[in-house]
């Protein structure tokens, strides 16, 4: 078997899957204990506080751990494993190891019941006496034999002292060989190479489960330990890029798989000290379960497959997270709320599998002393974004009776894993989509929920097989394709099986995105883009969803679907799940149509439509019956199905969908054409006049059709007017205010170093007695030889010349009396469409800033070319700092200001062009292909540069100027500490020395430009070779290039700073701060990229740490005491004005 092991263990080396390093950093802790058992949860000597717990603080779960055992006693024949062994393989059979679970802590908690720890061992005994644990029919699945090695194990170790020594062998032995042959199907199972699904980790954590019982007595469970761990190690890794605490697979798997990743986090921490609690995904994953969490607090999102509750938990999750991560009490108060309102009986009822799984580790992990408390906005409607999920909710965890609203749109996976596969972003952890399975996903971007006051009536279609008529989404005819599973119609890529087929060529492209997700006064709008989610084949431009909640009780949903030339679809079908009820079409006067209602607790909801081509449309009800493999699983479902023509290239289709009491108009398209529509609808007397822009991805004709840069208005009768993507969001700029300064003395504005430096005075006294003793020599009024006077005379032309050097570093540090204030846009960033120029010292931030913009449709990002300024303007190196400031009346007499107003005003054309010149550039080619490609693919883009090389720090009034009247510039600081360390701790600093010397050797601008005169203490200092001493020259130059660049900002508009730690502290409100700012809408894809930026292991800082706000302050262990107190000494006037404390 050892023979075996080593044979494995190279395969997976030599296949990439684990390498030696991983399995070498896992060590098992070897605990000194009187007692080998319990172990994997806690101590022997731990059972009599848990017991103490029972009915005291613990008690709200006892009850419900009273209640299973009550269960189990009073039905053993549904409960304990039958002596029938092949009744135990006819059927799915893992309730059998999880009710086991629950059982033997009710037998620890409570020793003196002796009749339920007789049914325990017999139960136990039933169980561990099936030679094997298969579902007959399913041997290919070990699901059910991972959820029994978890039960006995757990039983094994909760009731050791209960055993005696015969059974103690006899069990311990059942558990090592179920736990070899689990170890023998990881080795050749999917679950043994894909990362993420819940059959990897429940089947990964079964086997861990095992192992850690194996190892206390027998060292051959060591091994199996490491490599699972070793590969659930990477699954965590993935799952740290998931940013929103989402699951592909919907809320309810998700719950399958967070009660084993909690479990390997649990025993990962305890069994070898490996630290899993700091994974950003971990404390996002509160925010999931309460932002999907429906009006009442007893059911779910049903996105996936999945039912209307959760499958595992998810208390004992949420009291995890509270004890061992947030620490707040949120976590603990929603356990509660959720287990105070669950239903016991009907369509809400947990499944049988299920329902006590996960109760013995909610138990052990609740923390009593962390005070159950709600989160701030509870209670307030608000909307959710899950930007990796794709996901929008709106009312969640709102108080029973509240209006509930969700809308999908998303990639295959999810954004994160998606990118990942596609641009191999991590090829060290996944092998392409071989290594994932999303199989659990329906066809169903661009589908939507509806509950009106928090009554069912558009609901998901839940767990069944993967067709789009099942979704809430459109499909279309005819169709090129030979396998159809809702003839004539297609519907959406994956579509027609059991699981959602992700490996075919079309699946790799399968994508949608959330447009726009905006509330404002109650109103909600939210809209997708989901033509990516259809077969090429079809020739479709776009499917544009807007979903527009125009009160609690009504809806209105238009589809926009646009047509290539060449395309042959004809005929649309639109289908909505009503899961509830009674539905009928029937004819309405008021409509003089035919519409659907829907009867539901004696309440009626209503459905209407209108075409913009006038063509008739049909609507028919309909119902759906799928086989039923599982107790959890849905077994029907009934839809609305309205179906019509497309005869021209660009069809609209508005929907309204309204409960019992308002009294609602037929949608009316009263104006439209190919750029947007302009939808009315009357409620209550009240007109809603909704103007919404159709193509999204171009800002100009959303300027255009909008005036503004959002994605719709809405005009009522009212006089109300609201624009969303414009108004919807009212910044509070993080913006430093340093004008202050300017109004101060100047005794104050002297820097401390120069106002109480002793050196000062010791050099102006020394030189004083100097000049005396000279005075007097001359007069003969003393003696000294001419060797000793000549002395004299060199120490006082060294005192002259160091007090010069103080003189001109205290005058520099003066200038910040006409310097530093900012200035907010004085042009309206509605009325024009801007350009960006986002500028930084090197590893400042102008890099990270600028990637948000390459995120989004609306701008054609490069980081700029500084080799062509190089060449064409000075022979000074660009890359680190360059004194000369260029003069704005220069701005037009440049070659490089021809390019960039060609760039700004055409960037396909001015790539084309680079592209052409682009011999020998350090632009690669890839870079301007990949602009070419996004300025051909969006042409109303605009331009964002971003340099991060210093080289343009003081040049940006140029560049304003250069760029025209609607540029904005970014300028990007850092903690001169942090970036003084950063030059250290990468061994620049040699380089940068080198660099200044060249720079300074000569005029650095007598080619172009006006020396700037805060560069003076550089420049003397690097003529004086003072090399010994790079935190003090480094922090000369941070505070001269960002004092200059503040002053010559200071007499410009239309400029923000950004500090670094900000974006990292704060990274959603800043960027949106950003974003605003420029005036142009902050992107679902940008809150995703700054969110996985700062928050996830996937960008790093030097050494390998995390770009997170608990290492921003890394400069503590880089530089020595000394070195911060040059540093803080040096740039405190700035640092104070950039509110970065001293030390």
């Amino acid at each position: 078997q050892l023979v075996v092991l080593l044979i494995f263990m190279l395969w997976q080396v030599a296949a990439g899957v684990i390498l030696p390093a991983e399995i070498d950093q896992i060590k098992i802790k070897d605990p000194t204990v009187t007692h080998p058992f319990p172990r994997l949860f806690f101590n022997y000597e731990d059972i009599e506080t848990l017991r103490k717990k029972a009915d005291t603080s613990h008690a709200r779960i006892t009850a419900e751990v009273k209640f299973a055992a009550r269960q189990i006693m009073r039905r053993p024949e549904l409960y304990v494993p039958p002596v029938n062994e092949a009744r135990f393989h006819a059927s799915w059979n893992e309730k059998v190891g999880n009710n086991l679970c629950i059982f033997a802590l009710y037998c620890l908690l409570y020793p003196d019941d002796t009749e339920a720890l007789a049914v325990a061992h017999q139960y136990m005994d039933r169980l561990a006496r099936y030679p094997s644990w298969e579902v007959r029919g399913g041997e290919h699945d070990e699901m059910p034999m991972s959820h029994s090695i978890v039960g006995l194990s757990t039983a094994f170790d909760f009731l050791y002292h209960t055993l005696s020594v015969d059974q103690r062998k006899f069990y311990f032995e059942r558990i090592r060989k179920a736990t070899a042959r689990h170890f023998e199907r990881f080795k050749s199972a999917s679950w043994g190479k894909f990362h993420l699904q819940n059959h990897v980790l429940n089947n990964c954590v079964g086997l861990l489960t095992g192992a850690l019982i194996v190892n206390a007595l027998d060292k051959r469970g060591e091994m199996w330990i490491k490599l699972v761990t070793a590969h659930l190690n990477r699954t965590t890794t993935l799952i740290s890029s998931i940013i929103d605490g989402s699951l592909d697979e919907g809320v309810p798997y998700s719950t399958y798989t967070s009660r084993s990743l909690t479990m390997f986090a649990f025993f990962a921490n305890r069994h070898m000290n490996l630290n899993y609690y700091d994974n950003y995904w971990f404390r996002q994953y509160f925010w999931y379960l309460y932002g999907t969490l429906l009006p009442g607090y007893k059911e779910t999102v049903g996105i996936g497959d999945a039912c209307r509750t959760w499958f595992y938990g998810p208390e004992s999750q949420l009291v995890f997270l509270d004890t061992f991560i947030l620490k707040k009490g949120y976590a603990n108060w929603l356990a509660f709320k959720i287990k105070e309102n669950r239903e016991r009986t009907g369509a809400l009822k947990s499944s049988g599998s299920q329902q006590w799984t996960t109760v013995h580790t909610e138990y052990i992990w609740y923390n009593e002393e962390i005070p159950e408390r709600a989160p701030e906005a509870d209670g307030i409607t608000k909307l959710t974004t899950f930007s990796d999920w794709g996901v929008v909710t709106y009312g969640a965890s709102a108080p029973p009776g509240s209006t509930f609203l969700s809308f999908k749109s998303s990639y295959l996976h999810g954004r994160a894993i998606n990118n990942a596969v596609t641009y191999s972003l991590q090829p060290h952890l996944i092998n392409g989509w071989s290594s994932l399975n999303p199989g659990h996903e329906h066809p169903d971007q661009n589908s939507f929920t509806f509950w009106p006051r928090g009554q069912p009536f558009i609901t998901e279609g839940y767990y069944g097989a993967k067709f789009s008529f099942n979704n809430n989404v459109l499909m279309f005819a005819p169709s090129k394709k030979t396998r159809l599973c809702g003839p004539p119609y297609e519907g959406e890529i994956g579509e027609c099986y059991k699981w959602l087929s992700w490996m075919s060529d079309e699946s790799a492209g399968l994508s949608a995105d959330i447009i726009a997700a905006y509330e404002d006064d109650g109103y909600a709008f939210i809209s997708g883009e989901a033509v990516n989610a259809y077969s090429p084949q079809l020739r479709l431009k776009s499917v544009y969803r807007n979903a527009f909640l125009v009160t609690p009780d009504v809806l209105l949903v238009v589809d926009n679907v646009e047509k290539h030339g060449d395309s042959e679809v004809d005929r649309f079908a639109s289908f909505f799940q009503t899961n509830a009820g009674k539905l009928g079409v029937q004819h309405l006067d008021i409509y003089d149509r035919p519409v659907a209602v829907l009867r539901y607790d004696d309440k009626t909801f209503t459905a209407a439509w209108v075409v913009t081509n006038d063509q008739p449309t049909k609507a028919a009800y309909q119902a759906i019956n799928f086989p039923k493999a599982n107790d959890f699983q849905y077994s029907s479902t009934q839809y609305l199905n309205v179906s019509g023509y497309l005869t021209d290239s660009l069809t609209r289709i508005a929907y309204v969908f309204y409960g019992p009491g308002p009294t609602v108009s037929l949608p009316e398209f009263t104006f439209k054409d190919e750029s947007g529509y302009v939808a009315s609808i009357t409620v209550d007397s009240t007109e809603y006049n909704l103007r919404v822009v159709s193509q999204h991805d171009n800002p100009t004709k959303r300027l255009t059709f909008l005036g503004h840069t959002g994605f719709a208005t809405l005009q009522t009768s009212n006089g109300e007017k609201i624009k969303f993507g414009k108004d919807s969001y009212q910044p509070t700029p993080v913006l430093y205010d340093i004008e202050e300064l300017a109004s101060e003395t100047n005794s104050e504005t002297t820097s401390e170093s120069c106002k109480r430096s002793p050196l000062t005075y010791i050099l102006l006294l020394a030189s004083v007695f100097a000049l005396i003793i000279v005075a007097l020599f001359c007069q003969k009024r003393i003696h000294y030889y001419w060797t000793t006077v000549t002395i004299i005379m060199l120490v006082i032309f060294f005192c002259i010349g160091q007090l010069e050097a103080l003189a001109a570093d205290c005058s520099v540090k003066k200038v910040v009396v006409q310097v530093v204030h900012h200035h907010q846009s004085t042009v309206d960033p509605g009325t024009k469409l801007p350009s960006v120029f986002i500028s930084s010292l090197k590893q400042a931030g102008a890099e990270m800033i600028g990637v948000l913009f390459n995120k989004t449709t609306d701008f054609v990002y490069l980081s700029f070319p500084q080799d062509i300024a190089l060449e064409k303007f000075s022979d000074a190196d660009p890359y680190i700092v360059n004194p000369c400031v260029w003069e704005i009346n220069e701005a037009y007499e440049n070659p490089i200001s021809d390019w960039l107003r060609q760039l700004y005003w055409n960037p396909y054309e001015a790539v084309e062009k680079l592209k052409g010149d682009n011999q020998g550039s350090v632009i690669p080619v890839e870079t301007l292909e990949y602009m070419s490609e996004k300025a051909k693919l969006y042409p109303g883009a605009r331009l964002a540069l971003a340099a991060a090389n210093g080289f343009w720090n003081l040049k940006l009034p140029w560049m304003q100027e250069a760029l025209g009247a609607s540029a904005r510039v970014i300028y990007t600081v850092r903690d001169p500490r942090s970036w003084v360390a950063y030059m250290i701790a990468s061994k620049q600093y040699e380089y940068i020395w080198n660099t200044l010397r060249k720079i300074f050797s000569s005029d650095p601008c007598a080619v172009q430009g006006t020396f700037h005169p805060a560069f003076t203490p550089i420049r003397s200092m690097v003529n004086s070779d003072d090399f010994e001493d790079p935190a003090k020259l480094l922090a000369h130059l941070w505070f001269a290039d960002t004092l200059a660049t503040l002053e010559l900002l200071a007499g410009t508009n239309d400029y923000l700073i950004v500090k670094v730690e900000d974006l990292v502290n704060e990274p959603e409100n800043t960027a949106e701060m950003i974003f605003a700012f420029v005036g142009m809408p902050f992107s679902t894809a940008a809150r995703h990229y700054v969110l996985q930026m700062t928050r996830s292991n996937d960008f790093k800082l030097p050494f390998n740490e995390q770009l997170r706000p608990t290492n921003l302050n890394f400069w503590h262990h880089v530089l020595t005491s000394l070195d911060i107190e040059t540093i803080e000494s040096i740039t405190m006037p700035l640092m104070t004005k950039l509110d970065y404390k001293p030390v």
